[in-house]
């Protein structure tokens, strides 16, 4: 009777388990990155490394706090929505074609914070 019962205790914990892990794989990447603070987070060292950049600090020269404010809310806004998030993001430049090569350097730095 006690092997039962414990066979039947270790399926049931072995159960939990196996359906835990479900539940967090049906978790979109959003909420396995931790949601928007995480992301803010990560955003803000991604726009910090950028402006301090030799190649890339001349784009943030100038600009005023509003747009730098702008700017970071774009960014958020844009990895919240790509990942799964609840954020609208809508860019100015929908229409304007963009280099592939321009986007993968400067994602570089991005994809670094995200290690």
């Amino acid at each position: 009777m006690a092997a039962k019962s414990t066979v039947l205790v270790v399926g049931s914990l072995a159960l939990a388990l196996l359906a835990g892990s479900v539940k967090a794989e049906d978790k979109s990447l959003y909420q396995r990155l931790g949601g928007y603070d995480a992301i803010a987070a990560v955003s803000d060292e991604f726009i910090a490394r950028l402006a301090n950049d030799e190649q890339e600090k001349r784009f943030f020269i100038g600009l005023s706090t509003d747009s730098k404010i702008r700017i970071r809310q774009l960014l958020v806004d844009l990895v919240c929505k790509s990942t799964g998030g609840p954020c609208l993001y809508r860019p100015r430049h929908e229409n304007r074609p963009c280099r592939r090569r321009h986007h993968q350097d400067r994602l570089g730095p991005l994809a670094e914070n995200l290690r």
